[in-house]
């Protein structure tokens, strides 16, 4: 008899529950769901394995690299950086002293010269002086994570020995380089290849230079920008 008084009670109890749950519901859905989170977090912890998160990046470095261009690292990054030099030199020697690495040359006069002002009226730049040239593009093809230093005679009196920073893998803009040349702290060099084409934009000692290129032509132009 216990038994089945105790059968009503419970359905009493059950239906008093239903008829309140939108009093009570809200409040333990809310507390299930904090458990839920705790336990999912403390497991998350427990299967963390701080091994499996590091990465080991191979950075090749030049040395020849200029000191204002550092390259950049992230304090808060988990990868551990292995520098690997490609200059068995002393950092510390002048790099004003170096020979150009590259010895084929990377510029070569047109034969059928053009005169400043037809040049002016090909590439709408004005300019100073200009010349047509045939620029060698694949020169400037280097391995991942190679600098490279080369001559740029813009002129026969302006012959720049420039460095170009390493390439890096992750780099968007593939077909372009930057650097600078050894004698000019303030200089500036961009050169962008294209289609077997370069362009380019050069200041250097204070005066601006730009590398017009011609496809139906097949020819460059360095043109010696006039100043504003």
């Amino acid at each position: 008899m216990e038994h089945d008084s105790g059968q009503p009670r419970f359905r009493m109890w059950l239906r008093h529950k239903w008829e309140t749950a939108e009093e009570w519901l809200p409040w333990f859905l809310g507390i299930a769901s904090v458990l839920i989170l705790l336990i999912g977090v403390v497991v998350g912890l427990l299967r963390n394995d701080p091994a499996k998160n590091s990465t080991t990046i191979i950075e090749i470095v030049d040395d020849a690299e200029s000191p204002k261009n550092p390259s950049n690292s992230k304090s808060g990054s988990k990868s551990n950086r292995i520098r690997v030099s490609l200059n068995s030199n002393d950092s510390t020697s002048d790099e004003t002293n170096r020979e150009p690495a590259n010895t084929r040359p990377f510029v070569l006069v047109a034969k059928d010269n053009p005169t400043r002002e037809e040049i002016t009226q090909r590439t709408g730049v004005p300019a100073s002086r200009a010349r047509a040239v045939i620029l060698i593009g694949d020169l400037l093809k280097q391995p991942v994570g190679q600098g490279q230093t080369l001559e740029i005679p813009l002129f026969e009196d302006v012959k720049p020995i420039v460095h170009l920073k390493a390439v890096s893998e992750y780099e968007v803009n593939e077909g372009i380089r930057s650097g600078y040349a050894q004698d000019d702290e303030d200089s500036r060099v961009q050169l962008i290849t294209a289609d077997g084409m370069v362009s380019g934009f050069i200041t250097y000692r204070g005066k601006k230079y730009q590398i017009v290129p011609d496809p139906s032509r097949g020819v460059h132009y360095i043109v010696q920008v006039l100043p504003e």
